[in-house]
């Protein structure tokens, strides 16, 4: 029996589907059951049937405890803590305010906007888009719509009447 490729098969195949529930991708899982596969398939050419079988179901128990584990029990660890969003927004408000009631109010930038920026507007900081390309710091702007969100401003001082 080839033991010396059957195991580090078989335990690095169980480690890579253990590791890929943390990444993205399912790359890592795919690679570990491929490496587990090839770890049955060279067990199996000196196994009989029924230790092939058996060693099929070892490891699909193995897995399912892996699973589990790292499921249940990984997120009550430190590292797992650290990596699983624990916080909730249940305090989370959305605007009050509809934007659109706030087309037309002028106010004067306070930081450079390119075409994005924030605003101070009626003590709130706000997102803002520029209709041009770019607006400098402490320019005097107006409020001519809202898109995706965002006030859409312009430059009073370019604005033509």
């Amino acid at each position: 029996m080839k033991w010396e490729w059957v195991i580090p098969l078989l335990l690095g195949g169980i480690a890579l589907i253990a590791v890929d529930f943390y990444l993205p991708g399912m790359v890592l899982a795919t690679l570990g059951v491929l490496m587990q596969i090839g770890g049955l398939v060279v067990f199996g050419l000196d196994a009989t049937p029924a230790q092939l079988a058996w060693m099929a179901v070892m490891v699909i128990a193995l897995d399912s405890c892996i699973v589990w584990t790292t499921i249940r029990l990984f997120p009550r660890t430190r590292l797992g803590r650290k990596m699983i969003l624990s916080h909730t927004q249940e305090t989370y408000q959305a605007q009050s305010v509809p934007l659109a009631a706030l087309v037309g109010k002028e106010l004067t930038t306070e930081n450079p906007l390119r075409p994005t920026g924030t605003v101070t507007l009626e003590g709130r900081r706000m997102d803002v888009v520029a209709e041009s390309s770019f607006i400098p710091k402490g320019a005097r702007i107006r409020v001519v719509g809202v898109r995706e969100g965002h006030l859409v401003v312009t430059a009073v001082n370019t604005e033509r009447s």
